[in-house]
């Protein structure tokens, strides 16, 4: 079976002319870049790590969204998220049974402006909240 056309392995694909700059140094390829939180639209659904998650000193969610935003459950990439206008939804049913502690976050290379609120709801209302960020 052929892999896909951006694949990392991609064995069916034409060779690209990626640009470098002055000193040979490539730019990251298109193909290569990996989809994050913030880049999802709102209403957008995808899955991401469950500890892009976290719990502030005031107990309050936040998520980083410098994490990647995937199309298809696999792996550890189960939590699954919206984004709505302001804030990232999560599906309580999608993070089993992680607990979170709260914390002074220390992610490595993220700036306290990667971290967005987050609406945690039940399945049902989820769903039903994208629907209607859909129709927006």
């Amino acid at each position: 079976m052929p892999l896909e056309r951006n694949s990392l392995f991609c064995k069916n694909c034409e060779p690209s002319n990626e640009e470098a700059d002055e000193e040979g140094t490539s730019f990251l390829p298109s193909s290569m870049k990996e989809s994050t939180i913030s880049d999802l639209a709102v209403g957008q659904v995808a899955f991401t790590l469950p500890w892009a998650m976290f719990a502030d000193m005031n107990e309050r969610l936040m998520i980083v969204e410098s994490y990647p935003a995937e199309k298809r459950r696999g792996g550890t990439t189960q939590m699954r998220i919206a984004k709505s206008n302001g804030n990232i939804l999560v599906d309580r049913g999608s993070i089993w049974n992680e607990k979170y502690t709260p914390c002074v976050p220390c992610y490595a290379g993220v700036s306290p402006d990667q971290y967005v609120p987050v609406t945690l709801l039940p399945t049902n209302a989820f769903n039903k909240a994208v629907e209607r960020l859909s129709k927006q």
